[in-house]
This record gives C-alpha cells, structure tokens and sequence, in this order.
C-alpha cells in the first residue's frame, strides 16, 4: 500500500512539472527571446537649407529619408522604428539614432549622419538695358554719377545669408556703343548667380541750324580729319527746311573738329528760293555751335590758323563783321522764334542776316575773280575748281577779318569793321588773294595754280595774272 502511494504520488509530481515521457502531450520548456531587433539605418546624406535656421524635418526630403529605417526581429518579424531627429535640423552635420524593440523588449539602435548646407544660388535682381549720353567721344567713365547709380540697382538676396554683395564687371569707361556688363552675387557658401545687361552709350548729340536763310537740304557733317570732306565714319544729315540738323557723335570724334555744311544740287534758301546747286561754298563752324553760317564760317577758318596758346574772341570777331557788340555768332540764330512763331529781335536779326547775305555776294565774286585769275595763270579755259576757288576766297575773307581784328585790339583804336558792299574793302580781300599767287604755301592761288598747271601739263604764267 505504501509502495502505491509512492507511485501515484511521483507520477503526480512529474505531470505537474511538466516531466515524464517525452512523448506526452505539451511536455517541452519554451526558451525565452533575448536577441535584439536588427535596425538598418539609411545611409547619411545631404539637405539644403531651407532658410538660415536649417531645414525642417517635415520637408520632404528629409521626411522620406527618416522613413527608410526599418527593423526586424527573429521572433516579432518587422517592428516599428522611432527616431531623435530634431523638429529642424540646422546647418552642419547632426547624428540621427533609429530605435527598435521587439516584444520581449530588446532594443536596437542604428545611426546616420544628417548634413545640411547652403546649396542655394542668391537671388539676383539687375536693372534693365540702359541708354547714356557720352560728352565727349572718349565715351562716359563708370565713375559718372548716373553710371554709379544704374550700377547700384543690382541686388541680391539669399535664402541663408542675410547680406550679399553685388559685383560686376563694368569696364573703367563705357565707350561709345553696346557693352555687357555682368553682375554676380555670391554667398558664403559659395552658391553664385549672374546676369547680364546692355548699356548704350550714344555721342553726345549736337542740333542746330544753318543759315543763309535756312539752307534746305544741305548736307550737315562732323569733319573729324579736318578735310573739308566728308568721309565713311564722320555722322551726316540732311537740313530740314527750317535749316535744322541733329547729329550724334561717335567713338571716332576727335577733341576737337568742325560742324561742315555741303551744298548739293538741290540746297536752297527756303525763304528767298535761292540756289546754292555747284556753288562750291561750304559753310561751317566750330565744334559746339548752334548755328552755321558765313560768319561762323569766317570764324571757324580764323580759329583753325591759330598758333597755340592763341585765342580770338568771338564777340571781337563779329564787331570786326560789323555786327552788335556782344553778339556771338556762334549761337545767335537770325531766324529765331518765340512761342507764338514770332521772330526774336526782329532789328538785330535783320542786321545779321544782312551781312550774311553780303558775304555770300562777296564769296561768289570773289571766287569767280580766283577762277579768272587761275585760267589766266594757265592759260587754258580750266582753272581751279568752284570749291577750291570758293575755299580761297573764304581765307582770303578770313584774313582780312583777322586782321580788322587787330587794329581794333591796338590802344586808342576806334572799332572798325569790314564793308563788303564797300568797292575798296572787296579790292582789300583781292589783293589778299593775289599775295599767294607766287606763294607755295598749301591751299594758296599760288599751290593750286601749280597743282593744276601739272595736271594739265602747262606752265603757270604768274605775270599775266597779275
């Protein structure tokens, strides 16, 4: 009896222990989960900057890379991973660490570096192309004042750096014509933009008139070489029939040149109908008039002969015409007009035009004397040409202006002016053209006679001229 209780009791023992056969029902120990989940990290990486704080880590960009970590565990499968990462991540490198715990509560951790930096180009805000007017034909310097502002329009704003600079590459000065200029803004990080405008810069315009009355279709040029001539690079126009011209200077427009007028086929005076078609007169002035006329003309060809450190008043000039004191003949314009269309100082206008119509008198009598002369000297019906006769007359003209000038200048002299209705001031001027009919000089009767006498394969008779 006591032997089966022994049994019956270790039997009971065993089954509640979970022992016995091994075969029996629900008889295996389970093991316990002691392995930590594996987390894989996504690799570290790069963001831009949204603004100066950093970049959010809602952005996009950064929301897709913290989803990449993933974790899974030999007993659970996939597990949820968590993370440290900051609301916004600032500029630099911030160490993100991906958590992971299975059921049993063992953790794993991965990590990857998160760097933000600055990868965006400033903004770049440049003015529009832009025109400016040169003084002078060397062009404008980039030190001038409206230059110096335009240039400053440039602005820049960036997305992390609160300051950036503006530069660009506008040269010294800006020549006559179209010129690039660049503007670039860099930041700290060294993101650059650019962008790029044209500046024009046009000669300095110059409008007038031309007056003999108002000469109508004359040709208006800059005479740049001094010539007379006008060449391929020197700015012409035709006259309205007001007399009126504007011209622009270019890049090739010297210090200083004269503002000559052509007559052609068709010029007229639009108030009498005159015609100035073959005359060869060519009128012209100095550089920075407003008005071209016999007198300017006298003036220009005076100026022209000048030695250096010399100087001839403008007003003295026109008292030795016979004009007002005080008049310049380089700006007063006789055919001026007030508002209501009325001409300005009717009087005076009337003297000056008077005395223009009188030189055009004496300048085509004159130069027709130079042509008899010349086919004299030559002994042929050919002489010297219109033009040359009529630039001779126009010095000879000059000189003895000139010379009125000077008597005038002399203490205790009394202003004497030329009179060329007055018989004996025109023989005055004819005598002045026969003093270079021996003369070599350049532009003399005696040098054109010479020039001519090769050409037509004669000899000059100086005697018979005289």
């Amino acid at each position: 009896m006591r032997n089966l209780y022994l049994v019956v009791a270790t039997t009971f023992l065993l089954s509640a222990c979970g022992g016995g056969s091994s075969g029996g029902s629900g008889g295996e120990t389970p093991s316990l989960d002691t392995v930590s989940p594996i987390v894989t990290a996504p690799s570290s990486a790069t963001f831009a900057a949204a603004d100066a704080s950093g970049t959010p880590a809602s952005s996009d960009a950064i929301a897709a890379f913290l989803l990449e970590a993933s974790a899974t565990d030999d007993v659970d499968g996939a597990v949820t991973v968590t993370n440290n990462a900051p609301d916004i991540f600032p500029l630099g490198d911030r160490t993100v660490i991906f958590s992971a715990s299975d059921a049993a509560g063992n953790p794993g951790t991965a990590s990857a570096v998160v760097t933000v930096t600055d990868q965006t180009a400033p903004t770049l805000a440049v003015p529009a192309d832009a025109s400016f007017v040169a003084i002078a034909s060397t062009g404008i310097a980039a030190s001038d004042a409206a230059l110096v502002d335009f240039l400053a329009q440039a602005t820049a704003t960036d997305n992390v750096d609160t300051a950036i600079t503006v530069s660009n590459d506008a040269p010294a000065t800006f020549l006559i014509g179209d010129t690039p200029v660049e503007f670039t803004a860099v930041d700290a990080a060294g993101n650059s933009v650019s962008a790029s405008v044209v500046v024009t810069v046009t000669g300095a315009s110059q409008a007038g008139s031309t007056e003999k009355g108002p000469l109508f279709n004359a040709t208006v040029f800059f005479d740049y070489d001094g010539d007379k001539e006008l060449d391929s690079n020197e700015p012409s126009t035709l006259t309205d029939i007001d007399g009126k011209y504007v011209l622009v200077e270019t890049s090739d427009a010297p210090a200083t040149y004269s503002v000559v007028v052509q007559m052609n086929d068709d010029t007229i005076d639009s108030i009498s109908g005159e015609s100035y078609a073959n005359s060869g007169v060519k009128l012209e002035s100095v550089k920075g008039s407003s008005v071209i006329t016999p007198m300017t003309t006298l003036y220009s060809f005076a100026v022209s002969d000048l030695a250096e450190g010399e100087e001839l008043g403008v007003e003295a000039f026109a008292v030795a015409l016979g004009l007002p004191a005080g008049l310049n003949i380089n700006t007063y314009s006789a055919f001026a007009k007030d508002e209501a269309g009325a001409y300005v100082d009717v009087a005076v206008a009337s003297q000056v035009e008077a005395v223009a119509q009188s030189l055009m008198t004496t300048l085509e009598v004159i130069s027709e004397s130079i042509i008899s002369i010349s086919q004299t000297a030559l002994q042929s019906d050919t002489g010297v040409s219109q033009a040359q006769a009529a630039a001779l007359a126009m010095r000879s003209l000059t000189n003895v202006i000139v010379a009125t000038v000077a008597k005038n200048t002399e203490a205790g002299a009394v202003a004497d002016a030329v009179d060329f209705t007055n018989v004996d001031d025109i023989a005055e001027v004819n005598a002045a053209v026969l003093e270079g009919l021996s003369s070599g000089e350049a532009g003399s009767l005696g040098a054109l006679l010479q020039a001519a006498a090769v050409v037509n394969g004669v000899t000059v008779d100086t005697a018979a001229a005289q």
